[in-house]
């Protein structure tokens, strides 16, 4: 059941009088107007557009901001933008890309949250502005876990419309690989929703194309049977850092799904020097473990067995911070192994922290419906905290391909998809935005 009720589907456009309706640019742009496109949306001049705008987007200034607290806001929204010919621009939490709202719609649906888990389909029904922390929280009463990415205050729809990978994602896939369903107002303001069954071009896009299609007001996701894992950071010393990543580079595609490491090279925030923090989390059966975690241990030199520990899933904490770059690797060979490894350990070394992560998995075996998620076998990512220099050198190595959630750069979107998917993606979005009204930071144009 949907947390809106009584939702406008046939005839959104009854939502607004014609003064609304027919307001011009000028208007919009009026300096000291404190008038309102509709109700809940400010202008500048006005104290209220003043303080949403710092709070929203700091620096930036849009024609007008609409804080949506229901479906129906949105449509007026989505509506109102079409009349006027103004671009629309969805902000939820604000973790992803910024897009450029000067002189856009800005539309913020960061106080529609709500979550609603139902444990006998194991899905849960979220609301556009919540945060993975608020289902981890729904889910684990019932023993269950969303695949939701390494920090839990990342907001729910901008993640899953990126593709969304996570601790659980090489044994569940991506968190768009466990869309049930969306509920989206289109271009035109209509409310509808996409699944398997139902307008199933556009659940194709939406697991991946990001928010070009429609404002997602409403979405769901299924749960993995997970409420507990094993979970931990090992600290091997760095003259042991080669070693690993040579075995690590030969022997993670025979890693079990259930097992995914996260070894970060650092510069050590103490005396010892910089060092491979192994994160590590196992998501599976603990009887079946042990056999996975000895073969570190010959490895390392560390009994990962005795540094894991179970904790229930939301309390994993294994520390991370945003990266200025991410690159996805084909293999890791004996020049990227040095060079990481320079990078952090040479006197003259500029980076701070370098973590690998491997995927595969399940990431890398979706349905046949899947969404358009790309590059699912790609096996290696870097995240790179790093002064710029070091990080154009580390790209330089990589494939050039990218991860939606990760891609800081709009002008690199076509990077983030097969080239198929991409003009498929184009074609759906003139059959559905030919305007190009919804403008999110990875902007696909109409074909």
């Amino acid at each position: 059941m949907p947390f809106d009720e009584t939702i406008e589907r046939a005839n959104p456009t009854g939502f607004f009088d014609t003064e609304d309706i027919t307001m011009s640019i000028a208007t919009i742009h009026r300096p000291g107007s404190a008038r309102t496109i509709d109700r809940g949306a400010l202008l500048p001049g006005s104290a209220e557009y003043a303080a949403a705008r710092a709070r929203i987007v700091g620096d930036q200034y849009p024609a007008a901001i609409v804080e949506a607290a229901s479906t129906a806001d949105v449509q007026r929204a989505v509506i109102t933008a079409d009349r006027l010919g103004v671009p629309l621009t969805v902000r939820g939490t604000g973790h992803g890309s910024v897009a450029g709202v000067d002189g856009r719609l800005l539309l913020s649906t960061a106080a529609m949250t709500g979550v609603a888990v139902d444990p006998w389909r194991q899905v849960a029904r979220i609301r556009a502005g919540a945060r993975w922390s608020a289902v981890i929280a729904a889910a684990a009463s019932y023993g269950l876990s969303p695949t939701s990415g390494d920090f839990p205050g990342v907001g729910v729809v901008g993640f899953t419309t990126g593709g969304g990978v996570g601790w659980l994602s090489r044994k569940y896939g991506y968190a768009a690989d466990n869309l049930v369903s969306a509920d989206l107002v289109t271009a035109d303001g209509r409310l509808i929703t996409a699944s398997a069954d139902d307008h199933d071009d556009l659940f194709w896009a939406v697991r991946g194309g990001s928010g070009n299609f429609g404002v997602i007001t409403e979405l769901e996701i299924a749960l993995a049977p997970v409420s507990r894992v094993l979970s931990g950071t090992v600290n091997v010393p760095i003259d042991r850092a080669a070693d690993f990543l040579r075995w690590f580079g030969d022997h993670a595609d025979q890693v079990p799904d259930e097992l995914t490491l996260a070894p970060t090279l650092r510069r050590s925030v103490d005396d010892h020097g910089p060092q491979l923090a192994i994160g590590a989390v196992w998501a599976g059966d603990v009887d079946y473990a042990a056999g996975a975690l000895r073969v570190l241990r010959r490895v390392t030199g560390v009994d990962f067995g005795q540094e894991l520990r179970s904790m229930p899933y939301a309390k994993i904490n294994i520390p991370g911070t945003p990266p200025r770059g991410f690159e996805l690797y084909d293999g890791l060979d004996e020049e990227l192994i040095r060079a990481v490894i320079d990078a952090v350990a040479a006197p003259d070394g500029e980076a701070q922290a370098l973590e690998f992560r491997h995927w595969g998995g399940a990431t890398a075996r979706p349905g046949i419906d899947h969404g358009p998620v790309g590059h699912r076998d790609v096996p290696f990512s870097i995240k790179i905290n790093a002064e710029p220099a070091t990080v154009d050198r580390l790209a330089d190595s990589a494939t050039g391909k990218q991860f939606l959630n990760f891609l800081a750069d709009p002008s690199r979107t076509r990077t983030a998809y097969r080239i198929t998917d991409y003009y498929r993606l184009r074609e759906l979005k003139r059959r559905y935005d030919p305007a190009n009204l919804l403008r999110p930071a990875h902007n696909i144009l109409p074909a």
